[in-house]
């Protein structure tokens, strides 16, 4: 008779297609790690039920290239015709989906010792609350409200989710739960959000840069009203004060008897529960641990475990690779690697988390492992890697070294101007991090008229204005105030400062910036057919 463990890989492989086991590159799924990882399980849980399944003929195994893992070959597990007729007799409660998703919902992951946490979170999402799910990193905060996403589709409910990165705005956000090219107006976006039956998830929301927060924070106000649920995932502490309209929902770790479903099953119940109770039930600490490793003596050393038993026990290739990914600000895959040697060590010790192809640390490991840095090799870090990205061709590059030239305060002023112009065609989003990074290490006005200009842009008038409180006065910031008061509805203030500009303006700059004018007033007006009045005035200007 098979064990659960037994019948929940067969189950698992049995999704895949038998065109696999010929192919020269397969899915991370179907590797040990990525097998392990979607069981919910510990990699060392692994070996005795897939040996057992080996000899009863139910499994092979084999080497191949794994999708997005590098070069070398690794151990990956097919099911076997009889595999496949033993898991279609399983009996499993079958569930029609009815829901759609939007956005790069995560691969769902079996949950121990969360049943509950599901059914009470689900029923504050169908009674349309909206919720801070909140927890230290690596409790399974992402994993838990993927295993609610399953339940609302069930219900009928549509899931829309974002995951956020430091240079993730409003917008990119939008993107994500949209599709295409939504509109950039927050009103706008909302009117389209405004619809029964649909969660909208929002998934690690500290990573986003502080450039960005205050426009999110705004989103998130104004999306409390209407007729969708709101799902926020954070890390905590929360670095927002909690909103008006939202509740908090905190997730700790599971128990002795739970977690023991994660530890291989020839491990003592006694030993099981000392495990458990050393990492304080802490899902990713269990799935870390392996029979080799020593236990911290309290909950508390969490941290010193992953140092001590996690980090410090990784080869120089592992802790090369783990260093470029832990400065990087967005997930990489393989080929933009500078050292990619480790990346097969690295999954092994289930220290990974994919998106896709891409990958980066858990950020419990990526936090940690930033500790270990004083703040010379930092920069040399940041340094290596924009020297890195400078080889590469491409909108990403662009963000990625200019990202890293800036971190490691080894740059051409210049030069970063240039970039940030380019990178802002592509990103405004981006370039507004970089710039505001820059005028961390160097107030330089050039840099802040820069910032200023972005936020122009970006229509982020309350930014643009703390930039121009911080620039000396002169012409070119009157006239920017004065374009900030003809936005807001001031024009007698508006008039007066361009007055004031211009009579200190020579003649050829005179007739630049009644051009200018021009050109703005009919920009800058309300969304629409130009008004017969502001036509006019302008060719009365003319």
């Amino acid at each position: 008779m098979l064990s659960d463990t037994e019948r929940r890989i067969l189950s698992r492989l049995s999704e895949f297609s038998q065109d696999f086991e010929k192919s020269w590159d397969v899915p991370r799924s179907l590797s040990l790690p990525g097998l392990a990882e979607s069981l919910g399980l510990v990699r060392s849980s692994l070996h005795k039920p897939l040996n057992r399944l080996v000899e009863q003929g139910f499994v092979f195994n084999r080497t191949a290239h794994v999708t997005g893992g590098g070069s070398r070959k690794r151990t990956v597990v097919h099911i076997t015709i009889n595999g496949r007729t033993k898991a279609e007799s399983f009996e499993f409660e079958s569930l029609s989906r009815t829901g759609k998703g939007y956005g790069s919902i995560p691969n769902f992951t079996k949950l121990f010792g969360r049943d509950e946490k599901v059914q009470d979170l689900l029923g504050l999402i169908i009674n349309g609350e909206n919720i801070f799910l909140s927890g230290l990193p690596g409790i399974g905060k992402t994993s838990l409200a993927r295993g609610v996403v399953d339940e609302v589709f069930n219900k009928g409910w549509n899931v829309r989710w974002a995951t956020c990165y430091s240079n993730t705005d409003v917008y990119d956000i939008s993107k994500q739960w949209l599709g295409g090219n939504p509109p950039r107006d927050k009103l706008a976006i909302i009117s389209q959000l405004d619809k029964n039956k649909n969660l909208l998830v929002i998934d690690e929301i500290q990573e986003i840069h502080n450039r960005h927060i205050s426009n999110l924070k705004d989103l998130l106000y104004e999306l409390k009203g209407i007729k969708a649920s709101i799902l926020v995932i954070i890390r905590s502490p929360n670095p927002f004060s909690l909103i008006e309209g939202y509740s908090d929902f905190r997730l700790s770790g599971i128990s002795e008897k739970d977690g023991r479903y994660l530890l291989p099953e020839d491990i003592t119940e006694e030993k099981a529960n000392q495990i458990v109770k050393s990492l304080g039930g802490h899902p990713l600490a269990l799935h870390l641990w392996n029979p080799e490793s020593k236990l911290p003596e309290e909950v508390e050393a969490v941290q010193q475990f992953i140092e001590s038993t996690v980090i410090e026990k990784l080869s120089t290739h592992g802790i090369s690779t783990l260093d470029e990914l832990s400065i990087s600000p967005n997930p990489l895959d393989v080929d933009e690697l500078l050292n990619p040697e480790g990346i097969f060590e690295l999954d092994e010790s289930a220290i990974l988390r994919w998106h896709n192809k891409k990958f980066e640390p858990h950020h419990l490991i990526r936090n940690v492992r930033r500790l270990f840095w004083p703040e010379n090799q930092m920069k040399n870090l940041h340094n290596t890697a924009a020297n890195n990205w400078s080889l590469k061709n491409g909108p990403r590059a662009q963000w990625m070294e200019s990202y890293h030239r800036v971190k490691s305060q080894n740059f051409e002023k210049e030069w970063l101007i240039d970039k940030i112009s380019q990178i802002s065609q592509e990103n405004t989003a981006s370039a507004a991090l970089i710039i505001d990074e820059a005028l961390r290490f160097s107030e330089d006005a050039d840099f802040r008229m820069q910032a200023v200009d972005l936020a122009f842009e970006r229509a982020e008038y309350d930014i643009a204005e703390e930039h121009l409180s911080d620039v000396e006065i002169s012409p070119k910031k009157q006239l920017l105030m004065a374009r900030l008061s003809r936005i807001r509805g001031d024009v007698e203030s508006a008039s007066e400062l361009e007055n004031q500009a211009i009579n200190q303006l020579s003649n050829l700059d005179k007739i630049r910036f009644q051009v200018s004018v021009l050109v703005r007033k009919y920009d800058d007006r309300l969304p629409g057919p130009l008004s017969k009045s502001l036509a006019n005035e302008i060719l009365s200007e003319i």
